[in-house]
């Protein structure tokens, strides 16, 4: 392995600007920390060392004869996804300060653009360590259903060659295979961007206040029950997508057919009130993995969201989605 690309970004740098008044630091509130409002560079913010990185065992040089373990990170994140990323995210943040003057409504993005930024936001969402984590236990889960019945025929049988069985029981080196299988499937991204595309989007900008972002920023938020959470969720009905773009701006994605109402607010900037800005920032606290980011050191809400939850020394974690396999 290579010693260059070492720290790599689970949500890119471009992105933590937008929460830095000198693009160079965020404030974070740790939730597993006991140190919890600090300032911390950006460089060494939401990134775990290689967590790209193919290992070289599972790279075919033969095909690809200049391919090196980074190259998810250097050439498909940082030189292509990440780029454009970068150019969409600063054009939403330019029109919420045009708009923050003039009050005008006018376009904030091209319908080519904005499907664009939908498959942008499908890939953030499934380049995170918490997908990675929950479709490699399902792998696990499956691999050890499958040895059990490799063995019990074995009984029945006699024996039989389960060297493939136990191969990725034992190999967690191809967790970052598996992963990158999924945040770059095109037909999965393609499905997901297409279920975003069909709902109303509301830019939401806050005139006072800070907005909170965290190391797992984009949350689906269900407001029907018992509905079925296709494609990771953005398929169910009547789900909420929640995006926090920058210190001043959320970008929250309808299901119009739920909600007909915001149609006339669809691609279009409006104020978010000051008690929509504590809702959505406690979601943000709520769903973080372990960290939340804010332009400013002042997290007193979070110290007060866990007193009204009954101890203010506890952090609040919400158990994660996991997949079951044979239901289990």
């Amino acid at each position: 392995m290579t010693k260059e690309n070492v720290r790599q970004h689970f949500i890119p740098q471009c992105y933590l600007k937008n929460f830095s008044e000198n693009e160079k630091f965020v404030f974070v509130y740790s939730k597993t920390n006991d140190k919890k409002g600090y300032a911390q560079s950006i460089a060494k913010t939401a990134y775990k060392d290689y967590f790209y990185a193919i290992p070289e065992k599972y790279l075919n040089k033969e095909i690809l004869l200049d391919i090196d373990s980074n190259f998810i990170e250097k050439k498909i994140l940082a030189e292509n996804i990440e780029s454009l990323y970068s150019e969409l995210l600063n054009k939403i943040v330019q029109a919420a300060s045009a708009w923050t003057f003039s009050k005008s409504k006018k376009e904030i993005f091209t319908n080519k653009e904005r499907d664009l930024f939908a498959a942008l936001i499908a890939i953030q969402y499934l380049r995170m360590p918490n997908i990675r984590d929950m479709y490699w236990q399902a792998q696990r889960k499956a691999q050890k259903e499958r040895n059990e019945i490799v063995q019990a025929f074995k009984k029945v049988n006699g024996d039989i060659d389960d060297s493939e069985a136990v191969a990725l029981n034992i190999d967690d080196d191809y967790a970052p295979v598996l992963h990158s299988g999924l945040f770059l499937d095109e037909k999965l991204i393609a499905d997901m961007q297409a279920l975003l595309i069909k709902k109303n989007w509301r830019y939401r900008v806050a005139t006072n206040g800070t907005v909170f972002t965290s190391d797992n920023p984009i949350l689906l938020k269900p407001h029907l029950k018992n509905q079925i959470a296709f494609y990771e969720g953005f398929a169910m009905k009547g789900v909420e997508v929640i995006f926090p773009i920058s210190k001043n701006i959320i970008l929250t994605i309808w299901d119009e057919a739920v909600f007909p109402n915001y149609k006339s607010e669809n691609n279009a900037f409006s104020v978010l009130t000051d008690a929509e800005l504590r809702q959505y920032n406690c979601y943000q606290y709520i769903w973080a993995n372990e960290e939340v980011y804010s332009t400013r050191n002042d997290f007193k809400l979070i110290e007060l969201l866990k007193l009204s939850n009954g101890d203010v020394t506890k952090e609040i974690f919400k158990e994660r989605p996991i997949i079951k396999v044979n239901g289990k």
